[in-house]
């Protein structure tokens, strides 16, 4: 039957519109679902990118190995880089394995690592564009994400120099990246940016440009506790995408997962209770119950 299945429903309607699910309660929700197919199909996309892998191949291996559930009634695709731990864990249900990593994967960054070449850094002449081709095709091992994030990186260089620099320096993985980009934030402006990536993680709608660049003029050094502070309004709202860097679109898993370093980390209960404070006195800019006008409104844009 099509619809809804009544367990998800179940727990939409004990969860409310305003608090996420338990990981645990999304688990025995999909198993639910799943006992109800006579064949079900998983497929679990780039799984080595997987901010909390390690507790993602133990449901994977719990899902596998239900005793409750016929082996013939569940077929599981994962696609992933060779990584030894997801090889061992999967290996044990199936040895089967089929390798992609060196025809269609690479075949495609290199069409685009092409495009980009001739989009994004060509001022550069053609030798050394070939040059950043090879690097980065040598070291992307399939990984879109991390030749994306690379060339975001490539593209704020300044010179040749500074190009080959990065070159002599690349990454090794996805973690690595995120950590450079943090560290290489701007000590003057990391608690802006940090602030920036908090309502983005936690945001419970999609946010305007504008309505995240207005977070910062919540004063939290106030020796009264959060006052509104206009002064601290950037003149251009699109500025703070030039602080957040490609940070606003790749790395809300990775801040979020235990592999960050503290002083970058976001948690969940502590960015809340930001938030509701940042709310609670941006409101109280207007010293006023009178409704608030469009004009108000316009020139506030997290009110």
């Amino acid at each position: 039957q099509g619809g809804i299945p009544t367990k998800l429903a179940d727990l939409y309607k004990h969860c409310g519109d305003h608090q996420q699910p338990l990981v645990n309660q999304l688990q025995d929700v999909l198993r639910n679902i799943l006992d109800g197919f006579s064949h079900a199909y998983l497929v679990i996309d780039a799984l080595d990118e997987c901010a909390n892998r390690e507790e993602t191949l133990v449901w994977v291996s719990r899902v596998i190995s239900d005793t409750d559930r016929a082996a013939d009634n569940l077929h599981i695709m994962v696609t992933s880089r060779p990584e030894r731990d997801i090889e061992e864990v999967l290996g044990m249900f199936d040895p089967g394995a089929i390798d992609v990593g060196n025809t269609t994967a690479n075949q495609d960054i290199i069409k685009y690592l092409e495009h980009q070449m001739q989009l994004k850094l060509k001022r550069y002449n053609k030798n050394m564009r070939e040059e950043i081709m090879s690097s980065l095709r040598e070291h992307a091992e399939g990984s879109f994400r991390w030749v994306a994030l690379q060339l975001a990186e490539l593209e704020n260089c300044l010179s040749e120099y500074e190009i080959m620099e990065q070159m002599k320096n690349l990454p090794k993985g996805l973690d690595d990246i995120y950590k450079r980009m943090l560290k290489s934030i701007d000590g003057k402006y990391r608690a802006d940016t940090m602030t920036f990536l908090e309502w983005l993680s936690f945001s419970k709608r999609p946010l305007k440009v504008a309505e995240i660049a207005e977070a910062i003029t919540v004063d939290f050094s106030s020796e009264v506790g959060p006052v509104f502070n206009g002064k601290k309004r950037y003149s251009n709202p699109r500025d703070m995408l030039i602080r957040c860097s490609s940070l606003v679109t790749e790395s809300e898993e990775y801040l979020l997962s235990t592999h960050v370093e503290n002083d970058f980390s976001i948690r969940e209960i502590t960015t809340h209770s930001k938030i509701s404070e940042t709310s609670v006195a941006y409101l109280l800019q207007f010293d006023s119950f009178e409704p608030l006008t469009e004009a108000m409104l316009s020139s506030s844009p997290l009110a």
